[in-house]
């Protein structure tokens, strides 16, 4: 049973960096689709996108760290060693919120260049 933890353990200390991997090729289709056009359409559903799974990503980053600290305290009888530990993978946030940030400026920039055209 401990192997079993220590390998989840592993799991739930390597998801953030996975998880901000796959954050980092999302913004790379951002990235294709603003040189496509700036404002357009395009950039801003896979700017609304980005933003959901940057919230998601902070969710689950953690409920990972809090479930397995609540299993491990279920099943702490069974254990020889119990690791209890907050982990707040700070790089991991960070990066989602300034992403998160960046893409809520494009779009609230294409929102803008439209009510502009409108003037014109």
């Amino acid at each position: 049973m401990d192997n079993l933890f220590r390998w989840l353990s592993y799991a739930a200390d390597s998801l953030p960096y996975a998880l901000d991997i796959f954050i980092l090729f999302m913004v790379r289709t951002l990235l294709h689709a603003l040189k496509e056009d700036r404002y357009g359409d395009d950039a801003v559903v896979v700017a609304g996108r980005l933003c959901k799974v940057c919230k998601n990503v902070v969710i689950i980053n953690v409920f990972t760290c809090i479930a397995l600290n609540i299993a491990q305290l279920i099943i702490s009888k069974k254990l020889l060693n119990a690791n209890y530990s907050i982990q707040i993978p700070l790089l991991s946030i960070a990066l989602v919120l300034v992403i998160l940030l960046i893409s809520e400026y494009f779009a609230g920039d294409n929102k803008l260049k439209k009510e502009n055209d409108l003037f014109i």
